[in-house]
């Protein structure tokens, strides 16, 4: 595993020491959180926050009290979101003497809706609604993960990226670009760290049939790019890209 040197000696919380679920608070999205901070060396004195985000425009802080005495809010409403979906969780430990220090921080954890299997799969990507003028989908790399936008001025948005002819043309080409920011941007090739989002990226990569493992960095951008074209096919046959678009175009294809 490749050790990472954090320069500014904050912390870094790792996903399997929080949790957060969703709960219906009257019909109105609220959440609950489980925060296991024992194995951090922090001050019993350093203030705890819940943040919830979606993009950039919609955002909420909650105060958990301390890390020696943890104190869920009694209001934990999402007001600031119309519904739960896209949303995720940022876990922030101040210092009680400077509130702007960070001490401890987790980012990008999903929201666990009822009848999730926390123990199967965290997902990968999930698209979530958002303003694009025309455009019809974006991928944006501007949070802490990726995310898979889609026009929210779409009808239906949520039947629509299920859609075969939208799976089809979409789903590939959002991997590539994915990988593309991974393997030749960012030049990342660890897929120990499976807190680091690309990392979960490349190992998903490497289960498909017929993937290699990722190239190194030092591999030249010739064989980053083969490999990452072996990936994209890969993942095609996967979701059944050409066929799905085949049903489409001939009036046999349906919703997924």
């Amino acid at each position: 595993m490749i050790k990472r040197i954090n320069h500014t000696g904050r912390k870094r919380i790792l996903r399997e020491h929080v949790q957060v679920a969703f709960r219906d608070d009257g019909g109105h999205p609220s959440f609950d959180a489980a925060l296991d901070l024992s194995s951090y060396q922090l001050p019993g004195t350093a203030r705890v926050f819940v943040e919830a985000y979606r993009g950039a425009a919609s955002w909420m802080r909650f105060d958990f009290g301390t890390k020696a005495a943890l104190r869920p809010p009694s209001n934990r409403r999402l007001a600031e979101f119309s519904d739960a979906t896209g949303v995720r969780f940022r876990v922030k430990v101040t210092s009680a003497e400077e509130s702007h220090k960070i001490l401890a921080e987790a980012d990008a954890i999903p929201l666990t809706m009822p009848g999730d299997d926390e123990q199967k799969y965290v997902p990968l990507l999930k698209p979530e609604p958002a303003s694009l003028g025309d455009l019809v989908y974006k991928v944006c790399f501007d949070g802490p993960e990726p995310t898979f936008q889609v026009n929210d001025r779409i009808s239906n948005w949520q039947e629509a990226v299920l859609h075969p002819s939208f799976v089809a043309i979409t789903y590939a080409s959002v991997f590539r670009e994915i990988l593309t920011k991974i393997v030749l941007i960012d030049g990342h090739s660890d897929c120990e760290d499976r807190d680091d989002w690309r990392s979960r990226w490349l190992v998903f990569s490497t289960m498909l049939p017929g993937v290699a493992s990722p190239p190194d960095q030092q591999d030249d951008e010739d064989e980053k790019r083969r490999w990452i074209d072996d990936a994209v096919d890969a993942f095609a046959r996967k979701v059944r890209a050409l066929e799905l678009f085949e049903g489409v175009r001939t009036g046999q294809g349906g919703a997924q």
